[in-house]
């Protein structure tokens, strides 16, 4: 019997997996160079976004390509940062908590939109 639920409990997992791999498209967190650097993490079949949201995770999709990847003007650079802030910090806002930041290098991106975040809440007395 046991043997029977664990072998369900795979079937429906499995299921569940390809159900959102229909649903979601991998790029849909992140720009698509960034999700290259995941490519080699195991994540039992699944995407990153499809792993987050089986792990209980609710994913808002930002996706914005590295700064260091692009040879934008500075000016439009900074504009599409405050703009991109803005956005996570209203994502943070409505999402369930925890929140989890994903980047594939954590220094141009998410750093500065969290900083923001923690700023903000901060200014607002909620931390």
């Amino acid at each position: 019997m046991f043997e029977q639920d664990v072998e369900e409990k795979r079937r429906e997992t499995a299921q569940r997996m390809a159900d959102l791999g229909r649903r979601l498209k991998s790029g849909d967190v992140m720009h698509d160079r960034d999700l290259r650097c995941y490519g080699g993490i195991n994540f039992d079949g699944a995407t990153l976004s499809e792993a987050l949201k089986l792990r209980g995770f609710e994913v808002c999709p930002l996706p914005w390509e590295d700064p260091l990847h692009s040879k934008t003007d500075p000016t439009v650079k900074q504009a599409k940062l405050e703009e991109m802030r803005v956005k996570a910090l209203h994502a943070f806002d409505q999402l369930p908590k925890p929140v989890v930041l994903v980047c594939s290098a954590g220094i141009d991106r998410s750093a500065p939109a969290a900083a923001f975040i923690f700023e903000t809440l901060r200014a607002r007395g909620t931390i």
